[in-house]
């Protein structure tokens, strides 16, 4: 005879010591959490016993609500299989929880336990219902169950309502209980919005060493994200304190490398690299830390060991040739000889990238002749060859801007194998970024166009006032239009700033550089240099290959695709449009260039009020 196991023994007679005391039938039951403990381990055996001790209880007292909620408890925990997420008792539950609802329709109780377990919409639907019973009999509901709602309702908008939803919500809800911490729910909406100050004021406005490390955690975590580092680390430091909280070392590194503890920093990086899930992550930020702060030959270890745990790690060569600067006299290997080879294919690929759109205009172009003299800028003699090395250069350029700020990234987007963790939205990196992009670019324009090219500033139909007060009406205008039709859902939301992914970069350096630069980019170089490039060599030399149209909406295609922000794509579609046209009737660059230059002075007003 096999030996029987002990457990389900243990357990019963756990379960008799505790209801055996005052062993009446109509004995009230404990709570829900309380069987589930010994379920944990017998819930076959146990879970129908425990059921009658609640069913006998509420034959005899059947109007005690308390206790009818805790066997809802049960039946939706007993047999719950986190692993899975799966509930065989599901219908029992649900069906619990509706006679519950059914028979006590209004009590608060009951409608409180009802939210709680529900989720999306339809909890939304149960919190407003609960709100409009509170406003047909006002002071009906305590402040503390009326927090509850609005607490649950905020967090439930985050999913499928509005961010001023979600702050309206939550506000409220601070405001009934003000030992509810709902800041940094809200200042995650406010980043959405890119309102940065307000969301760093809400982050540290109920900020306390004693609070849920969870929450400091969380809260570090988005001050870190746009660059608030001091008051970050304050925050991992706190939050070090609870023991049950899981830190990421290497945000508390990044953290203190940005206050400059840099030693305190590398034993944090030590401690990521031997506890992260991700260890290629964790390698590539301490190879980073080692080249800047520490001995020449901690940077060749690090090195060494970063370039022996996958090829891909540095598979275009960046590290290599950053290690001639520490170590200029290593030798040279076969794997360093074949990053050089990838960097320059990578190159080539870039040249060669511009055909696909190139040559279906030059076939359309021949197979129909056609062949128009005047383009929008009739004095122009830019050809599709000017269209193929200009966009082969803005490629070449973003891509050298990604390999030296942003490597990491870059290898994950071409490698499975590399993971990247999603840069900090404000830092003095995407600060670095955007001006080597943005300057590189002014560059390449300047380089490209010949003295002849500055007299499309001029216009041989408008005069100079009517370009530039058209244009800024314009501007007005399509920003007006843009804003309510957005407001009414016809087109998609309408951002403060309206430069898509470009706030950030502007933000930064705005952050760490100056207001002054941030103006002189924004507003001055870079509609210059988009202008000759899109309405200038772009627009004229598929305006002498195809019809004007065609030739304005493909621009217009290639100009709202390059500020990556696929929600504002209509608005920057109808950008490149306007600015088309401006240049074909006034033949000139200049009411683009103003028109531009209007709006990106309302994005720096935007940025600055931020």
């Amino acid at each position: 005879m096999p030996k029987r196991s002990k457990i389900p023994l243990l357990q019963f007679l756990l379960f008799l010591v505790i209801n055996l005391p005052g062993a009446s039938q109509e004995k009230k039951p404990r709570e829900a959490d309380r069987y589930l403990e010994i379920l944990e381990n017998a819930k076959d055996s146990l879970y129908n016993q425990v059921l009658t001790v609640f069913d006998k209880y509420i034959e005899e007292a059947p109007g005690d609500v308390s206790v009818k909620i805790e066997r809802c408890k049960l039946i939706g925990k007993a047999m719950y299989d986190t692993y899975e997420d799966y509930n065989p008792n599901e219908e029992e539950y649900s069906h619990c929880v509706r006679s519950l609802v059914e028979e006590f329709p209004a009590h608060h109780e009951v409608l409180l336990y009802w939210l709680d377990n529900t989720w999306g919409d339809s909890a939304i639907a149960i919190g407003n219902q609960i709100l409009n019973i509170n406003r047909s009999d006002p002071g009906s509901w305590k402040d503390s169950e009326l927090s509850k709602v609005y607490q649950k309702l905020a967090r439930q908008y985050q999913y499928s309502g509005t961010a001023e939803q979600v702050i309206e919500h939550a506000e409220l809800a601070q405001l009934l209980d003000d030992s509810i911490d709902l800041t940094y729910l809200m200042a995650q909406q406010y980043l959405d919005k890119n309102q940065y100050q307000k969301a760093k004021t809400l982050l540290l406005s109920k900020v306390d060493s004693t609070d849920d490390g969870h929450l400091l955690k969380d809260k570090a975590n988005l001050l870190l994200e746009i660059g608030m580092d001091k008051d970050a680390l304050l925050l991992f430091k706190y939050a070090q304190k609870d023991s049950s909280v899981y830190l990421d070392h290497g945000k508390i590194a990044q953290a203190l490398i940005k206050n400059e503890h840099f030693g305190e920093a590398r034993t944090y990086l030590l401690e990521d690299l031997n506890s992260s899930y991700f260890k290629t992550t964790a390698l590539h930020s301490l190879f980073l830390f080692d080249y800047d702060h520490s001995p020449k030959d901690s940077v060749l270890n690090t090195y060494k060991k970063l370039i022996a745990d996958d090829f891909h790690n540095d598979t275009f060569g960046k590290y290599r040739f950053m290690m001639i600067f520490k170590t200029p006299f290593q030798a040279w290997k076969l794997n360093d000889a074949l990053k050089l080879i990838f960097f320059l294919l990578l190159m080539i690929i870039l040249v060669i990238i511009p055909y696909a759109w190139i040559l279906p205009i030059h076939f359309i172009s021949q197979r129909f002749a056609i062949i128009n003299p005047s383009p929008a800028l009739q004095a122009s003699k830019w050809s599709l060859t000017d269209f193929w090395i200009i966009s082969s250069f803005v490629m070449i350029i973003e891509v050298l801007a990604w390999i030296v700020f942003d490597y990491q990234d870059m290898l994950a987007s071409f490698f499975s194998d590399v993971y990247s963790e999603p840069g900090n939205i404000i830092s003095l990196n995407q600060a670095n970024y955007a001006l080597f992009y943005f300057s590189l670019i002014m560059v390449l324009t300047l380089g490209y166009l010949k003295r002849s090219d500055y007299r499309f500033l001029t216009s041989s139909n408008w005069k100079i006032g009517k370009s530039i007060g058209l244009a800024i009406l314009l501007s007005f205008l399509l920003r007006a239009v843009y804003f309510n039709l957005a407001r009414k859902g016809i087109l998609p939301g309408f951002e403060a700033s309206m430069m898509g992914s470009v706030v950030d970069s502007l933000k930064s350096i705005n952050q760490y550089y100056n207001p002054l630069l941030t103006f002189l980019f924004a507003v001055i170089i870079v509609p210059f240099y988009e202008e000759y490039i899109f309405r200038g060599i772009i627009l004229n030399s598929m305006d002498r290959r195809i019809k004007f149209i065609a030739a304005n909406i493909i621009q217009s295609i290639f100009f709202a695709l390059l500020h990556d922000n696929l929600s504002l794509f209509p608005f920057y579609f109808l950008f490149g449009l306007i600015t088309g046209f401006l240049v074909k009737k006034s033949n000139s660059l200049l009411p683009a260039v103003v028109f531009h230059s209007t709006n990106n002075l309302f994005a720096f007003i935007a940025i600055m009020r931020m």
